[in-house]
């Protein structure tokens, strides 16, 4: 960015660069939001297409790219390889869990951890679709 805004006579590619790369730079110090991570990833791009970057600096840029896609949505991932939707199928086993966490005060704070996990059940249930009887 430096090298281009020092430059005396700005042509439209380096120009668009120029503003790209200005646009990441004002997106990257602020909260990452869905809409912001779109309007960076299309700047990149931008900057990037261009001839005026090296292969190895472009490379760097989207491995930096991509350590913030992963920063910035790892609660996403989180939820999708978590997923304890199969406690439902172990139900006969709560009561024995609720009386330890009863038993032993404290082991309190694992409850909400516990409901959590709960919680991943009714996704599994939304997902049931019956059958016709074939009578």
């Amino acid at each position: 960015k430096n090298r281009l805004e020092h430059e005396p006579r700005l042509t439209g590619a380096k120009l668009d660069t120029l503003a790209a790369l200005s646009l990441c730079q004002d997106l990257s110090s602020s909260a990452p939001t869905l809409s912001r991570q779109v309007v960076f990833n299309v700047a990149v791009c931008v900057a990037t297409m261009k001839t005026l970057m090296k292969d190895q600096a472009i490379e760097e840029v989207r491995y930096q790219v991509w350590k913030l896609d992963i920063v910035s949505n790892w609660q996403k991932y989180l939820l999708r390889v978590t997923d304890c939707s199969f406690m439902y199928w172990a139900l006969d086993i709560v009561p024995n869990i609720l009386n330890d966490m009863f038993d032993n005060p404290s082991e309190a704070h694992r409850l909400p951890f516990f409901f959590a996990v709960l919680n991943d059940a009714p996704k599994l249930l939304k997902q049931v679709e019956h059958e016709d009887d074939k009578d």
